[in-house]
């Protein structure tokens, strides 16, 4: 028994001791604890939420106050994060390690800044300002009228592409033309193996992206087209003074205040306009050539205008074109009409050429090939 008490007696020595060993240490050194102040600017009350340096969490605040140990403290990111009128915030600050020796700092929040800080671009009409961003491009487009640069066509299946790969970098975090197929393995594809993806043919193709942070009052579609025509490679592909593209989409992806924007530039069409061909002679147009590296058919829009009638023969070897002016018998024709107007759409494959010859007398004539994506 006797033992019994001595342990407790020992126990509570012990304690006590500890406790007077604290209680000295803490009257020596008393700043140990930095303190960090969070108000409103409007009326000064506290401002209550989460606090995190660097990614690491502090602690939570009690009448917007919180005491953090100092061992904890270095400089670097700052986040305040709570609620607000039923809003989750986030606020950030630039911690400088040198403050600690004050023992403690406030920061006073604005109304504005709440509003910044609560905002979330996912409740954006994201269809519209895509519609806003192309529309400002055909109008930079527009104001180049010497040039002959044409307006560009909304194309929604390149628009739900450009949409697709916004989304991407969005969820996997990065900001590149390359598509992450595979995040864990890193392997991507660009924006031309995307298109082959969906079995789009086309002629020539390229993209701008842009990334952006948002606020209530950033104007989404100005500050992306300000941001292309800003970079010489952006600028370029936008006004496209060359004429290459005929049709674009536009694909926007935003979490709370931070936008990734896709603009798809894509040539559909070809155009042989004011063509001349003589009597007898003939003319070969590459419909849908080998040389584009496609492997699956397409279909084309073709719509032709002549002066007088034109034999036109639709051939998968453009051998036949040879055996044609050599007077020798085509071999691999699929269809021939004689038409001034000849208007069609066609399901093609790999390999395909029309043949036109002026059989009858000179002639003058326009063409339009379009290849359609859906």
């Amino acid at each position: 028994m006797r033992k019994i008490k001595k342990l407790f007696f020992y126990i509570f020595a012990i304690i006590g001791l500890l406790y007077s060993l604290n209680v000295i240490y803490y009257a020596f050194f008393p700043d140990q604890y930095f303190k960090f102040k969070f108000s409103s600017s409007e009326d000064g009350s506290p401002i209550n939420g989460e606090v995190y340096l660097n990614g690491i969490y502090l602690g939570e605040t009690k009448n917007g106050i919180l005491k953090a140990n100092i061992s904890d403290l270095e400089s670097g990111e700052l986040m305040l994060k709570g609620i607000y009128q039923g809003k989750q915030f986030e606020m950030y600050w630039d911690f400088k390690g040198e403050a600690i020796q004050n023992g403690e700092q406030e920061y006073i929040v604005s109304y504005q800044d709440f509003i910044n800080a609560t905002f979330d671009a996912t409740q954006l009409d994201l269809n519209k300002i895509e519609r806003e961003i192309f529309n400002l491009v055909n109008l930079e487009r527009q104001k180049y009228p010497r040039s002959g640069i044409r307006s560009l066509r909304w194309n929604e299946k390149i628009s739900q592409i450009a949409r697709e790969h916004s989304k991407d970098m969005l969820e996997k975090e990065y900001f590149s033309h390359r598509t992450l197929k595979y995040a864990e393995t890193l392997e991507s594809v660009d924006f031309s193996q995307r298109l082959k993806d969906a079995n789009i043919p086309y002629i020539v193709s390229n993209e701008n992206l842009i990334l952006l942070p948002v606020y209530p009052n950033t104007d989404i579609a100005k500050e992306s087209i300000d941001g292309w025509l800003r970079s010489p490679g952006h600028r370029s592909t936008l006004l496209d003074l060359d004429n290459l593209y005929s049709d674009a989409g536009v694909g926007i992806a935003c979490k709370r205040r931070l936008c990734y924007i896709t603009m798809d530039f894509i040539s559909l069409r070809q155009e042989y306009l004011n063509e001349n061909l003589s009597y007898n002679y003939v003319q070969l147009i590459p419909l849908y050539p080998e040389g584009y590296g496609f492997d699956y058919n397409a279909s084309v829009s073709i719509d032709f205008t002549s002066s007088s009638s034109v034999r036109m023969r639709l051939t998968k070897d453009k051998n036949d074109f040879y055996r044609i002016v050599n007077r020798d018998s085509p071999e691999k024709i699929l269809w021939s009409r004689t038409a001034t107007n000849y208007k069609d759409t066609l399901i093609i494959s790999p390999g395909s050429y029309l043949i036109l010859e002026a059989n009858i007398k000179d002639t003058n004539y326009n063409l339009t090939i379009d290849y359609l994506t859906s």
